[in-house]
């Protein structure tokens, strides 16, 4: 195209007539040759994958493949835990804006996804699909929070009352 434009604007032609000369001429060689071109391209990319995964799989390569493997993994090792998340301004800005799309959500269409999911899971519970205790025991961030929820929740109004109906059975 760059070649096709140089050539146009050398000619003595007015801006705005040049401009369309070569906006037409993009949209007709496109219309011509798109098939081709994808054609090409599609071929073109088989051809260079299957070299590319013969080089990576070729034993000559493994060791300098491995090493490379190596490099990233100390590489990530070496990082601090703390390199790996956002700071704490793009966290809250993340929070902030995801709980103000919550709010923009239609509710017709939180039903329609909500009917999706029970429909999926129908009658099973958590516990169907991870063993809690086991969870609990292997992190003990999520039994922590999991306490502190449970204690926030018992000592509201709702859970009082929650707590009241449970005695009266």
């Amino acid at each position: 195209m760059d070649i096709i434009g140089n050539v146009v604007n050398n000619l003595p032609i007015i801006g705005p007539i040049r401009q369309q000369i070569v906006k037409e001429f993009k949209k007709n060689l496109d219309v011509a040759l798109g098939s081709q071109v994808k054609g090409f391209l599609a071929s073109f990319n088989r051809v260079a994958v299957q070299r590319m995964v013969t080089f990576i799989l070729s034993p000559e390569n493994t060791k300098s493949f491995s090493k490379a493997n190596r490099g990233l993994v100390e590489n990530i090792i070496s990082r601090p835990t703390s390199s790996f998340f956002p700071d704490q301004d793009l966290s809250i800005k993340f929070i902030q804006d995801s709980w103000l799309l919550f709010y923009k959500i239609d509710k017709k269409d939180v039903k329609e996804i909500l009917d999706i999911v029970y429909s999926a899971v129908e009658d099973k519970t958590v516990s169907d699909y991870i063993d809690i205790d086991e969870f609990l025991k292997s992190s003990p961030t999520a039994l922590n929070v999991v306490s502190r929820l449970t204690d926030e929740f018992l000592n509201s109004p709702e859970g009082r009352n929650y707590s009241e109906l449970l005695l009266k059975g």
